[in-house]
């Protein structure tokens, strides 16, 4: 009797969009400490109160201290950006899924004509040098970055995308679309984020969803 044949089944390619700030580099270090020096405001004892805005400089601690300016002009700075620590699991995930072919795609919020070289040595730095040939940059304001990554999801036909700004997740869709995965945050976690999405605690939950799904 001869035994049949099992046919592997080969796991799915998937297209793949990933927020840069706050789901791959942590600009929140760099942050909470300038904020601290110069308005003497504790960020992280803010977030312990709960909820808050997802725009740091419209948050009512820092309206009270007049640091609407000083907060903006913080992400002008480059070097918050270049020496930003990454976020914990990201590279080794983001690396994992390059060698099982997935195809990722950096959408950021970040204008090109600031962060562009910044961005690419802060990758190559981080062994993520291979993501610079798929990396956007939004070259709006950032009011604007929910259109333009929903534009871009859809012009790529996405199966997934990471992202921590609710609004942007809930404006993101294309026809492959599978799942929005959202990392959890003191400024998403009271928003709505609408269909296909979920929120995640950190990246070992999202490659665990990613391997599932892809099998």
């Amino acid at each position: 009797m001869v035994a049949k044949k099992i046919k592997k089944k080969h796991p799915q390619v998937f297209r793949i969009g990933v927020d840069l700030d706050a789901c791959v580099v942590d600009l929140a270090q760099w942050t909470s400490r300038l904020v601290k020096r110069k308005l003497g405001l504790d960020i992280k004892a803010v977030f312990k109160k709960g909820p808050v805005n997802f725009w740091l400089h419209e948050w009512p601690e820092i309206k009270k201290l007049k640091g609407e300016n000083f907060v903006k002009e913080i992400f002008q700075k480059p070097f918050v950006y270049e020496y930003a620590k990454p976020i914990p699991g990201a590279i080794k995930v983001l690396n994992k899924w390059g060698k099982q072919d997935h195809q990722i795609w950096i959408i950021t919020a970040r204008p090109e004509e600031l962060a562009k070289e910044i961005t690419f040595k802060w990758l190559r730095k981080n062994k993520l040098g291979w993501t610079t040939k798929r990396i956007l940059f939004t070259g709006h304001s950032p009011k604007e970055r929910a259109g333009f990554k929903s534009q871009m999801a859809k012009e790529l036909d996405l199966h997934l995308f990471i992202e921590d700004h609710a609004e942007t997740v809930r404006a993101i869709d294309s026809p492959s679309m599978i799942v929005k995965l959202v990392l959890k945050y003191p400024w998403n976690v009271a928003e709505k984020i609408g269909k296909k999405a979920r929120f995640v605690k950190d990246w070992q939950e999202i490659d665990r969803i990613v391997q599932e799904i892809s099998s």
